[in-house]
């Protein structure tokens, strides 16, 4: 970044000042929670804000904190998508390399590490972790020989409904039969004798908070670290202040297509970035209903 003035620079310590404050926060309160909560049959859901960084805390602080100080042999770290995995793994790598780690690219690595008595991490997508072959019987010979694993779930608000007679109370989605819930079956198991059970998000559930039990498993919910202030962070996140509105009367399909019409937005955007003084930076939110009008008259 060009740094303009000494304005700028006294504003960015300013900001590193406060997400550092944050996250020792966060840290602090996770060494806390593993220190003097060792309850089983519980999965423990730590709540902070979006854009707080707590994937980048996980693989920084709180994976290490866990292997490094507690009977935990296994780590094992699940997203839901293969592009968050891409994007941390690297980061990942050399956190194991600096603690002694042995990163593990497939579930048989799993078990020639802890063959060669080393800790060991795992770094897969909830699609590989929770319903593939190869890792459930991973996780199958984990159990039968109650190896201490500790699990970081990131964006947990997903595939953690405990049952299909659920499903309808918590994602508001319609109840299905169909519905296996592999997740909840391995980690129910999982949690009897590892209390390092613990899943990331922004988002809280009625099930995530133990509003809505499960229906028939024993392993119960609860929220153990909550961080929503928005104040804390609020120097990374956008506000609304003034607003422009363009709406169908300013963007008249007769008058504009919607191409033009988009054309129209970011050069408003540009102007009035232009007018404001200091580093400021605008945001379009666009909420689309295409007509059916406009959809036959493309023939599409």
């Amino acid at each position: 970044m060009k740094i303009k003035n000494d304005t700028v620079v006294t504003k960015n310590r300013k900001q590193r000042r406060a997400w550092d404050r944050y996250s020792k926060k966060y840290c602090a309160a996770f060494e806390k929670l593993v220190e003097n909560d060792k309850s089983l049959s519980s999965f423990k859901c730590l709540v902070a804000l979006m854009r707080s960084g707590k994937t980048h805390l996980a693989i920084q602080h709180n994976i290490p904190f866990v292997l490094n100080n507690t009977d935990a042999q296994l780590a094992v770290l699940t997203a839901p998508l293969c592009g968050i995995v891409e994007q941390n793994v690297k980061q990942l790598k050399v956190v194991c390399a600096i603690n002694g780690f042995f990163y593990c690219e497939t579930p048989s690595e799993v078990e020639y590490a802890l063959e060669k008595d080393m800790k060991a991490l795992i770094y897969m997508t909830n699609s590989a972790a929770w319903t593939s072959k190869n890792s459930i019987s991973m996780f199958d010979n984990l159990i039968d020989n109650k190896v201490i694993v500790a699990t970081f779930m990131d964006e947990c608000w997903t595939w953690t409904i405990s049952d299909y007679e659920v499903i309808s109370d918590i994602s508001g989605n319609s109840d299905t039969k169909t519905y296996k819930a592999s997740w909840y079956k391995i980690m129910e198991k999982l949690s009897v004798y590892s209390p390092y059970t613990y899943g990331m998000s922004a988002t809280k559930t009625v099930q995530l908070n133990g509003e809505v039990p499960p229906t028939y498993g024993e392993m119960h919910y609860k929220i153990a670290i909550e961080m929503l202030c928005p104040q804390e962070l609020s120097h990374r996140l956008a506000w609304m202040g003034d607003v422009v509105y363009m709406n169908t009367a300013s963007l008249d399909l007769d008058v504009l297509t919607p191409e033009k019409a988009f054309d129209k937005i970011v050069e408003r955007i540009i102007t009035i970035e232009g007018l404001v003084e200091g580093d400021s930076k605008r945001t379009a939110l666009i909420q689309c209903s295409t007509t059916e009008e406009y959809v036959n008259s493309k023939g599409e």
